[in-house]
């Protein structure tokens, strides 16, 4: 992947950009769950869902500009804290979705909806949003108006 002036983007950014894009398939997969079995969804799971999935996709898409902009590494991780932080959580979501099946199994116990629909989706998804339109934002525009790596 290049930048806007023509380079190649260094290793680490690239790196970071398919972690936040990656971050996205979670969300999607709870989404592709709600339209599936809308009847095992709570209305305010469909709400968080949605808003964390536009947080994630206005977080990537605000690293993605930082890093083709052409900015030195330290920027790109000054510029994409909040992103990163986000997309973790949301990885970590996925690792507990993969998990859940296997604990119930085991265990013989359903947890599935004590996990998602008690807190850990909301948490995640409350946090995202508000994480992306606040300090996400300005650490945005404060890369964006940095200099140019050399």
């Amino acid at each position: 992947m290049s930048d806007t002036t023509g380079t190649v983007l260094p290793t680490s950014q690239v790196l970071w950009l398919v972690v936040y894009w990656w971050s996205l398939l979670v969300d999607l997969y709870l989404l592709g769950w709600i339209l599936l079995f809308p009847d095992e969804t709570e209305g305010y799971q469909v709400v968080v869902i949605i808003l964390a999935g536009a947080a994630v996709v206005l977080g990537s898409t605000f690293a993605t500009r930082i890093a083709r902009r052409g900015v030195s590494n330290v920027t790109f991780i000054k510029g994409t804290t909040t992103i990163r932080v986000i997309a973790i959580a949301w990885l970590m979501l996925g690792v507990v979705l993969i998990a859940i099946p296997i604990i119930e199994v085991l265990v013989n116990v359903d947890v599935g909806g004590d996990v998602l629909g008690d807190g850990l989706l909301g948490t995640v998804g409350s946090i995202s949003f508000l994480g992306m339109i606040g300090p996400g934002y300005s650490e945005y525009r404060e890369a964006m108006a940095s200099p140019r790596r050399d």
